[in-house]
């Protein structure tokens, strides 16, 4: 956590520096206690080591993936040259979760919600953009299972028109 700390205090100086916008991400496994309880805590925590390496290799080399705690986990998204571009991350953050799962002989099939704050547009530091991802985290959560929800000034309109535009 130290050093997540540090690695967001770097980037939002890069960020403020560069004109440019950082992504504050944080994934939360949906229903992992049921996990833990129908397949025991060593299933659970392979399956926590299993998708810490997915989020990894889904991850640029300048961002950030760490375990918050528990089944929670969050990733700097750094250098975003426009904001909404999180939401690639956040499709991909979901990719994961498309297919079940194998963890030891068992076969899981696991979700997350995902919550996405942005710098500048949703707050100015650290201490303003946790609370702000957990926000959205918790507004993808009420929608749906298995979505991500951006805590930022874009509508879902408009968002959707850039994504289209970008996939054309």
């Amino acid at each position: 956590r130290a050093l997540f700390q540090v690695r967001m205090d770097d980037a939002l100086k890069q960020a403020h520096r560069n004109d440019n916008s950082i992504g504050l991400v944080i994934i939360d496994l949906d229903h992992f206690k049921g996990i833990n309880d129908q397949f025991g805590h060593t299933v659970g925590d392979q399956l926590l080591i299993t998708i810490a390496s997915k989020l990894d290799a889904l991850s640029r080399e300048s961002d950030t993936v760490i375990r918050l705690g528990g089944d929670e986990f969050a990733m700097i998204l750094t250098n975003l040259e426009k904001p909404y571009k999180a939401s690639i991350i956040g499709k991909k953050i979901l990719s994961i979760f498309d297919s079940p799962l194998k963890i030891n002989s068992h076969i899981i099939r696991a979700s997350a919600s995902v919550g996405i704050a942005i710098y500048p547009n949703d707050a100015q530091d650290y201490d303003e953009l946790l609370p702000k991802a957990d926000i959205a985290l918790y507004e993808a959560k009420k929608m749906a299972k298995v979505t991500f929800s951006f805590l930022m000034r874009l509508s879902t309109e408009q968002l959707n028109k850039k994504l289209l535009c970008k996939m054309i």
